[in-house]
């Protein structure tokens, strides 16, 4: 629902600048879930931690998102500072390669996680099985979460590879990259934890904005028509 992505914004002005709350915002944030709850929970890289604890109502705000929005809409004028924080927090996975060691990255788990709906993994092709393991195992460590899962190394070769192309006046290829632009925006403005999933169309559209290099040397490429 729109208005959970701004738990997050809410919940940030209220343990950074709890004074600026008057009594009765305060009365209506504890009909949702104990001040103490609100400040225990917050965590600005990881909203899912309150909006899913069972003493977080977000059922509150669901059924009646209004009063929620307003409120939200006021502690973004008068705590832009601390809300942008907040958001930078929230997103700078999409543009800081090293893994912060206070941070959890979501990423896919390879392992099938005990359950008692009797799924069990029961590998078709013993040899994918095998390779895509190794796969997992080399990408998984800690130290290796900058490259393997998080996207910031990709976003910064593509956002080189489309400046090397406006240098270069290449104007007609800056149009994959005016939206990817767009859609980063649109990811670290709703991104409410750090979560690989959110940014694996970043990832894929920052791989395959590499190749445009070639045009920096092949100018005359560009003259194809275009269908």
């Amino acid at each position: 629902a729109a208005a959970e992505l701004l738990i997050g914004d809410v919940a940030a002005s209220l343990v950074h600048e709890p004074e600026n709350f008057s009594p009765d915002e305060l009365q209506y944030l504890e009909s949702i879930a104990p001040v103490q709850v609100w400040e225990e929970l917050y965590d600005c890289d990881n909203a899912n931690r309150i909006l899913f604890d069972p003493r977080f109502d977000k059922l509150n705000i669901r059924n009646d998102p209004g009063p929620f929005m307003r409120l939200a809409a006021k502690t973004v004028w008068r705590d832009l500072d601390t809300v942008l924080g907040h958001r930078w927090c929230s997103a700078s996975y999409l543009l800081v390669p090293p893994q912060p060691s206070t941070s959890y990255l979501q990423r896919p788990p390879f392992e099938v996680f005990p359950n008692d709906l009797g799924i069990t993994r029961q590998p078709v092709f013993e040899t994918a099985f095998d390779v895509t393991l190794e796969i997992f195992q080399f990408a998984e460590p800690p130290g290796r979460l900058w490259l393997t899962w998080r996207p910031a190394v990709v976003v910064w070769l593509a956002t080189l590879t489309y400046g090397a192309l406006a240098y270069r006046r290449r104007w007609l290829l800056l149009w994959p990259g005016l939206l990817l632009a767009a859609h980063t925006l649109i990811v670290a403005a709703t991104s409410l934890s750090h979560q690989f999933r959110l940014a694996f169309p970043i990832y894929v559209g920052g791989l395959l904005s590499l190749p445009l290099l070639w045009f920096l040397y092949r100018p005359a490429d560009l003259q194809l028509p275009l269908v």
